[in-house]
């Protein structure tokens, strides 16, 4: 059940953009991405995981190291 009034905001680096809460700046990189795709699809509920996997494969695509699907 979503509590009432309570919506995701993105993750938002305090101190010249240092990352909130001592997250890593990939991962805040990530939620506010993914958080832009729930912003873009209308809000919808439960599909938190597939825009964070989302948002982590479009950042990590370019990545020396990543592995790229076929």
């Amino acid at each position: 059940m979503k509590a009432a009034g309570i919506q995701p905001t993105p993750v938002n680096g305090a101190n010249g953009g240092e990352p909130a809460n001592g997250l890593p700046p990939q991962t805040v990189r990530i939620a506010n991405l993914a958080h832009s795709y729930w912003e873009a699809e209308g809000r919808p509920e439960g599909r938190h995981l597939e825009h964070w996997f989302r948002a982590e494969a479009e950042l990590t695509a370019g990545e020396p190291g990543a592995v790229q699907e076929a």
